[in-house]
């Protein structure tokens, strides 16, 4: 397992280890510009990337980053396109996204990460995990984060799936938001929202909408939110939805609304 040298400001890897040999990399260490990660295989473990453009710039498959702190970046952790990447145990902080996944990336994994005052910025499309911009993402996952003090005014919500079918969106915390919660949308169908806590959000706790049919939304916690809200436009398919064992106090609004004149035939609501 090569150490990084202690004399690299940026580590860029454009080599691939394999399943059985990846290739690991491992502080600790200061980068000031960042890792870009192009092969695959490829593993970097305890990286602080303390300002710039992008902690981690995933461009591989079936990479690890663990334990990377980064903050004051545009980007903290961006997956470019590329498939089953685990996100792990990092402290993300002050960015303008904590971790985005674009360009067709797939059955990536975000877990177990702590993400502070992301999803900040003079732009609306910002948020502290995101999953669209660019093609289709499928079956990507934000499981057992933190999220607090994310989101612009106006902006998107905390965690984010936009065309991006399959997600899964389980166990996370989060608090204080200024925006939403979780939001599905734009053909998110067949993903799954299920055991979240979304405590003082200024934006709705959940929402579904724009042909995310399919989804079902289980086992949360809203309090101080907007409450949980489907939508979507005339003729769009939102159809076979349901909503399961989902508990919301204090509500700032109804507390569950369905809003515009899609199909919402096949609802389930216990």
């Amino acid at each position: 397992m090569p150490k990084i040298p202690d004399n690299l400001t940026y580590l860029r890897v454009d080599e691939s280890g394999t399943p059985d040999n990846p290739l690991v990399y491992w502080g600790p260490i200061t980068l000031q510009g960042g890792l870009d990660i192009r092969g695959d295989h490829v593993w970097v473990v305890d990286v602080e990337v303390p300002e710039g453009t992008y902690g981690a710039n995933i461009r591989g498959s079936h990479c690890k980053v663990i334990e990377l702190k980064a903050s004051g970046l545009w980007r903290a952790v961006q997956i470019w396109g590329g498939n089953y990447n685990r996100i792990e145990a990092c402290d993300l902080s002050d960015s303008g996204d904590g971790v985005y996944v674009k360009e067709g990336g797939n059955y990536n994994t975000i877990i177990r990460n702590k993400i502070t005052n992301c999803g900040i910025g003079e732009s609306g499309d910002r948020a502290g995990i995101a999953f669209g911009e660019t093609g289709v993402q499928t079956g990507n996952r934000a499981i057992e984060n933190t999220l607090v003090y994310c989101g612009t005014q106006g902006g998107d919500a905390n965690i984010v799936a936009f065309d991006a079918p399959e997600s899964v969106i389980e166990g996370n915390v989060i608090k204080h938001s200024r925006v939403g919660g979780v939001q599905c949308s734009n053909k998110s169908h067949h993903s799954i929202v299920r055991g979240n806590i979304v405590n003082d959000s200024v934006g709705y706790g959940i929402e579904i909408r724009s042909k995310s049919h399919s989804t079902i939304v289980e086992d949360n916690t809203l309090l101080q939110t907007d409450g949980l809200r489907l939508y979507g436009v005339h003729g769009e398919d939102m159809t076979n939805i349901q909503l399961l064992k989902n508990q919301v106090y204090g509500s700032h609004g109804s507390g569950y609304s369905i809003d515009g004149e899609a199909n919402f035939e096949g609802l389930v609501l216990k």
